[in-house]
């Protein structure tokens, strides 16, 4: 929990200071971004290059901003800057607000930051801000559960924060710095507020280079496509089944005008609008005909009674023979699972994501993009492996069992 000592803002379950008050931005800006030598590498940056930084303890954001705020001072237009960090206890809304208000300098990328900050959930959080420039990659959760999700040699910059080690040695231990080392690209630097001797040790250890200094005080071809994508020879064998679905239109009645919000059971039924809900939807596998068919607006009727019975009677007596709709066909992966990934060399695909496109294309969308420009992916190692394509093949995974 954190309470507030002679006006700096301290950390009960650490016994800590999250920052000096008194030495304002210039302690951070030291040790962190002057420690990584980041204003030069930043302004050497050529188009289209990304940088990335990753922090072991987010805390109140102050290092984010100030790197963001530096990137944005001195890297060319055209460059962009990945931010990973990690935090296992978020600060509350009011008091992440109360501690970024010390820093009026910061005032306008603060108001961002805290905007997205209400949207933060467990797990990994993707955020972009500077009109795209930078990405936040925000991981809640355990430091030793978050950094062996990083790709290997993606890092070009660390820093390693997390209160004193002395009162947070599970963020210093051999495995999280080696899981830090894991991550670290070619030439990737890393500072520190901390001298231990411990931690010193395990970062030579770890194969870090260790120097005390003065303290404070590449674009690719891509294939997005859908079940048509079979038709090229590198998806031929790809496990993709096609799945018809149906929404039915009924017209809105007074009472069923109530209706807010999407009801979801064994389907779903959306508020009105232009004078009817969405209903739907059916699920045929193996079928790829997208003619109407009033056996499906009845299929979807009588689930809506079985899930939201109230709202089946408000919209009153319907004749499946008079109502419309539309139907589409889609691709499924085995496991609902979507094929999101490089398939070949100068190849990629986002296929097979099957009834939750609205939730996973998007996201999907980015994660290619960041594969393509070699930039940090906004998802974990573990999910980018359950995504990959190639490993899901047939033979490529009967291989891997018998192997």
């Amino acid at each position: 929990m954190l309470e507030w000592k002679d006006g700096q803002p301290y950390s009960n379950r650490y016994g800590d200071v999250y920052h000096c008050a008194d030495s304002g931005m210039e302690e951070p800006r030291h040790v962190f971004l002057r420690g990584n030598r980041l204003a030069e590498r930043f302004a050497l940056l050529s188009e289209g290059q990304s940088f990335c930084i990753a922090e072991t303890g987010f805390g109140t954001g102050l290092h984010f901003l100030c790197a963001s705020q530096l990137f944005g001072q001195v890297a060319l237009d055209g460059t962009t800057l990945d931010f990973f960090s990690v935090e296992k206890f978020p600060l509350s809304d009011d008091d992440l607000r109360a501690t970024l208000a010390q820093w009026g300098e910061l005032r306008a990328p603060a108001a961002v930051l805290l905007a997205r900050w209400r949207r933060r959930v467990p797990g990994w959080n993707r955020w972009s801000l500077a009109g795209g420039r930078v990405r936040l990659t925000l991981a809640l959760c355990d430091v030793a559960e978050a950094l062996p999700q990083l790709p290997a040699s993606s890092v070009d910059a660390w820093f390693l924060d997390g209160f004193a080690p002395a009162k947070n040695p599970e963020m210093w231990s051999d495995a999280v710095l080696r899981s830090v080392a894991r991550a670290c690209g070619d030439g990737a630097t890393f500072a520190s507020y901390t001298s231990a001797g411990w931690v010193r040790r395990g970062l030579q250890q770890a194969g870090f280079s260790v120097q005390r200094t003065p303290g404070f005080g590449r674009k690719r071809e891509m294939v997005c496509y859908a079940l048509s994508a079979k038709r090229f020879s590198p998806f031929a064998h790809f496990p993709l089944t096609p799945v018809r679905g149906q929404i039915t239109a009924v017209p809105a009645t007074a009472a069923s005008r109530a209706l807010q919000a999407v009801v979801c059971g064994d389907g779903y039924c959306a508020p009105a609008a232009d004078g009817a809900h969405v209903i739907g939807a059916t699920h045929a596998f193996g079928d790829e005909a997208d003619d109407l068919r009033m056996t499906d607006h009845a299929e979807n009727l009588a689930r809506l009674a079985a899930y939201a019975p109230a709202l089946h009677r408000a919209l009153g007596d319907v004749n499946a023979e008079h109502l419309t709709g539309r139907a589409s066909v889609r691709c499924s992966a085995p496991g609902a699972m979507p094929l999101v990934g490089m398939v070949q060399e100068g190849l990629h695909c986002s296929l097979g994501h099957g009834t939750r496109g609205l939730i996973t294309a998007g996201l999907a969308g980015e994660l290619l993009a960041a594969q393509i420009c070699g930039q940090l992916p906004p998802l974990p190692e573990a999910i980018l492996s359950a995504l990959a394509p190639v490993p899901r093949l047939p033979g490529r995974r009967q291989a891997t069992e018998s192997g």
